[in-house]
């Protein structure tokens, strides 16, 4: 039996806080330089695959990686390829959880 886990009805504030946050969001994209790993699925009914290539494409840091879904919506932490998410995850933090970059970043 098929469940769908993602969002039902939204208040309007809210929508107007999500708009809000994207902005900023989109804003910051250029200015992020640590290493960053996207998680995307081509199946997401909710944000079209040309948005997340797009908004991708605004990084800049010379380290990024994009992972590709196939068989899941939105919430890909809990969707079917959760545990594809989960291991990219897992690898990606062992490789840069260290690097002088990433302290920087979360100290200062």
């Amino acid at each position: 039996v098929a469940r769908n886990l993602a969002y039902g009805v939204v208040a309007p504030h809210l929508l107007r806080e999500l708009l809000r946050v994207v902005e900023v969001a989109q804003q910051a994209l250029p200015r992020i330089t640590v290493p960053t790993l996207v998680i995307y699925s081509r199946q997401d009914n909710r944000v079209p695959v040309e948005a997340a290539e797009r908004e991708y494409a605004k990084l800049r840091m010379p380290e990024r990686e994009l992972v590709w879904l196939e068989r899941c919506g939105h919430l890909v932490t809990v969707d079917f390829e959760h545990d594809v998410v989960s291991a990219r995850v897992t690898e990606f933090l062992g490789r840069h959880a260290g690097t002088r970059e990433v302290r920087r970043a979360v100290t200062g």
